[in-house]
């Protein structure tokens, strides 16, 4: 996770989080209020408990001269960096829907995180990058629906699959932080024995060929139904993924195929709900 240090990195990190209005209304008010409590100097009244001191009075007037400054800013400078990263990963959203396997394999690590996080935002997820640590980080994304909190790994390896050892740490962060799901996303592939691990356990492996179905099909707006209810494959064990018949006599209906597509071609029929 994301390692802060002082009261200016905490105050952007909450101003991050935060939806823009309510970041930049409440460097308002703490500005409003901290200003006017610095202004009161020497008439502070008396007999406040330790601030009815002169030295009392003095301690808060400095810390309210500076905090005046330090918490509004800190909290700005979030919501701007924030607001910046959403606009950047709507623009990658929209620019993947029309070619996702080229822009999937063409961005930089940084990007790809912001484009699954648009993804996901898209979909109705509260979406925080806790900016894992670099490419090989810990935990890119912490998704809230609800009370239900899902942790995302990001890796764009295109050459290396991913292995069992990064979904085991993801497993291990799940189980320290009580997270209900947790999610590695690949624009690659993932080895057997890292699908093997999940067998069981409330993980999702995205690989690059999911991640592109996701943006072709719904540009990123059905990553909550490609996410819940997956079925398992009933041959190999992998994820299924929702496709659409483009010929045949089913043209045109959906159906649940294995992601792992055309090294297995097990398919599952999707129920419809009966209507009235």
């Amino acid at each position: 996770m994301r390692r802060r240090t002082g009261l200016i990195d905490d105050l952007m990190h909450i101003g991050a989080r935060l939806p823009w209005g309510v970041a930049v209304a409440l460097a308002i008010i703490f500005f409003g209020a901290l200003h006017y409590l610095a202004g009161l100097g020497p008439s502070i009244p008396d007999g406040v408990g330790k601030f009815g001191t002169f030295a009392g009075r003095q301690l808060v007037t400095t810390f309210a001269s500076i905090l005046q400054y330090v918490l509004p800013i800190g909290l700005l400078i979030g919501a701007i960096a924030s607001f910046i990263r959403r606009r950047k990963g709507m623009s990658l959203l929209a620019d993947a829907s029309a070619d996702p396997v080229s822009s999937i394999n063409s961005l930089r690590w940084q990007d790809f995180e912001r484009l699954v996080g648009a993804s996901f935002a898209r979909s109705g997820f509260s979406v925080e990058h806790t900016g894992g640590g670099g490419a090989d980080g810990g935990v890119d994304l912490v998704l809230t629906n609800g009370r239900e909190l899902t942790l995302v790994q990001c890796k764009q390896w295109r050459a290396q699959k991913v292995g069992v050892t990064t979904v085991r740490e993801l497993y291990g962060v799940m189980a320290a932080r009580g997270a209900a799901r947790g999610i590695v996303v690949t624009a690659g592939d993932f080895t057997p024995d890292a699908r093997e691990f999940v067998s069981g356990r409330n993980i999702e492996l995205l690989n690059g060929r999911v991640l592109a179905e996701i943006l072709r099909d719904s540009a990123g707006s059905g990553a909550v139904s490609a996410l819940r209810d997956r079925p398992t494959c009933p041959k190999c064990g992998s994820q299924m993924i929702e496709r659409v018949a483009r010929k045949g006599p089913t043209a045109g209906q959906s159906f649940w195929g294995c992601e792992t597509y055309p090294r297995c071609r097990a398919t599952l029929h999707i129920e419809k709900p009966r209507a009235g």
